[in-house]
């Protein structure tokens, strides 16, 4: 077999058919996965939703420029609301599923997505849950959730995660947010927007 000249013109032609069956590889890998990824954030989401709600059989989605709120209903009665919220923390993006009754208690949260520092910021998965415990807070646009005065000047009630204020301010800014959006869709009084 005889071996082709080392031009420019052939270089050019030999990379851009490698170039082409990369792009082609690439392209059909990712409709083979685009399904089963989405499969799975559709699963994350219906699973989170039942850990942040009390019990329902219906649920109503509604969009929100700073967020999805999920107004759930058992027996047509409203029981509660769940937003996926986002907010910026150390790292990254920060996005938060937070569930209320309609008594305006946390009930849960599971975090959906985050890119904060490895063993410090990524404890906020937890960390809300077991150290500082905000399940089951009474929720308030007056006086909202703030990181304690140990941790930051913010003069709140809530435990920071060690080392990582700037991440704990992040998530609980989140969580805020999320109850601001869930009042401003409040079943009971049929309100759409608050100040």
């Amino acid at each position: 077999m005889k071996k082709i000249a080392s031009t420019l013109p052939n270089m050019l032609l030999s990379l851009t058919i490698i170039a082409l069956i990369a792009a082609g590889l690439l392209a059909w890998v990712k409709t083979i996965t685009d399904e089963p990824i989405r499969l799975a954030e559709e699963k994350k989401q219906t699973e989170a939703l039942s850990q942040v709600l009390p019990a329902f059989d219906k649920i109503e989605t509604e969009d929100d420029k700073d967020g999805v709120v999920y107004k759930a209903y058992q027996n047509n009665h409203w029981v509660g609301t769940a937003v996926e919220c986002t907010g910026n923390g150390f790292s990254g993006d920060i996005v938060v599923m937070v569930g209320f009754d309609n008594k305006h208690q946390l009930i849960d949260y599971v975090v959906l997505k985050q890119t904060e520092t490895p063993g410090l910021g990524t404890k906020m998965v937890t960390w809300f849950k077991e150290k500082a415990n905000i399940k089951g807070r009474k929720m308030d646009l007056n006086n909202p959730l703030k990181v304690s005065k140990e941790a930051s000047k913010d003069g709140g009630d809530v435990q920071a995660i060690t080392a990582a204020t700037i991440s704990s301010r992040a998530f609980i800014e989140v969580v805020n947010n999320a109850y601001r959006i869930a009042m401003g869709h409040d079943a009971t009084t049929g309100a759409t927007d608050v100040e």
